[in-house]
């Protein structure tokens, strides 16, 4: 049995900057990867778009954000990825969107989880924050 891989099952990885609405800053250790702005990512997948992308990861990368221990700035509006996927979704309704749930760019700390008073992860029970992250009333036009 044969493997094919098509455009359609890819997903374009996106990190999106609160810095500015219109920013485009390359990533150095990355050639050709930009973090984007909530407003400059919509003329970036544009043509993207229309060449047939038909799905895209969000990262968050803020600098704006007050972070907390618990991670929770990832589920306030002030998070730049809540805005990218409202705007991303009201442009190309048809565009899949999926957004990362990793803690560590929301956390005071830098862990992709909650750590407990001992700053060892607290894993026996989850990281209560990711729920809310992962869920679509967050995410309006998750999926």
């Amino acid at each position: 049995q044969s493997s094919e891989l098509h455009p359609h099952n890819l997903m374009l990885p996106l990190f999106i900057t609160d810095e500015s609405p219109d920013a485009k800053e390359d990533i150095p250790s990355l050639p050709g990867v930009s973090r984007w702005g909530v407003n400059s990512v919509l003329e970036f997948l544009r043509p993207n778009v229309e060449n047939g992308l038909s799905s895209v990861l969000l990262f968050g990368v803020p600098g704006k954000v007050e972070k907390q221990g618990d991670g929770g700035a990832g589920e306030t509006d002030d998070n730049p990825v809540m805005e990218a996927v409202r705007r991303i979704k009201k442009e190309f309704p048809g565009l899949t969107v999926a957004c990362d749930v990793c803690l560590c760019p929301y956390t005071s700390h830098g862990h992709c989880g909650v750590l407990n008073d001992d700053a060892e992860a607290a894993s026996t029970t989850g990281p209560p924050a990711l729920p809310g992250l992962s869920s679509p009333g967050l995410c309006p036009g998750w999926l």
